[in-house]
């Protein structure tokens, strides 16, 4: 599992941040040690539950949990010409 960590100067050290939708935030007298400290904070929390781990396999199952997540005109017509070409892909002879 990867995250994206910013790491910025502070006074005393550095600062690590996740930003959303973990939003976890460290401090260290180094970069790493923020860094380090963050990564600790994930452990914690995928140990505690807290934290989950969801693979999406494939892009049409990913689409459709965002359509679901909110409406969205400009998903919507992805979605409808995603349909239309699997439904022409069906249709045609020799699958092309």
């Amino acid at each position: 599992m990867d995250f994206a960590v910013s790491v910025q100067p502070v006074a005393g050290g550095f600062r690590a941040s996740t930003g959303g939708p973990l939003d976890l935030t460290a401090d260290g007298p180094t970069a790493d040690a923020a860094v380090d400290a963050v990564r600790d904070q994930v452990v914690t929390r995928l140990r505690l539950g807290e934290i989950r781990v969801v693979r999406v396999s494939d892009l049409e199952r990913a689409l459709e949990a965002a359509a679901r997540v909110g409406e969205n005109p400009e998903l919507d017509g992805f979605l409808a010409d995603l349909a239309e070409s699997r439904r022409l892909q069906v249709a045609a002879p020799d699958g092309g």
